[in-house]
């Protein structure tokens, strides 16, 4: 009986430091809604533009080098991680 009071002591003293540990998002950004984010993570950074255009590669050519197509739309951006 005096173990499980110790051990629930313990879980009750290093919960509180469990929540402070936790990184908070960055201002203004918000989860993806197309992508579950990794339990732990947060997001550090965040954009989002109305129209972008970005180049990506589609494939390679005879050669082997890249071929690049520029893609035209709205942009989101999500910088998450662990730390």
């Amino acid at each position: 009986m005096k173990l499980g009071a110790l051990v629930l002591g313990a879980l009750v003293c290093t919960l509180p430091l469990v929540a402070i540990a936790q990184e908070s998002d960055a201002e203004g950004c918000t989860d993806s809604p197309l992508i579950q984010r990794m339990p732990g993570s947060a997001i550090h950074s965040c954009e989002h533009k109305e129209f972008d255009s970005v180049q990506m590669p589609v494939g390679k050519n005879a050669d082997g080098d890249p071929i690049q197509k520029d893609i035209e739309g709205e942009k989101w951006y999500w910088d998450m991680g662990n730390r």
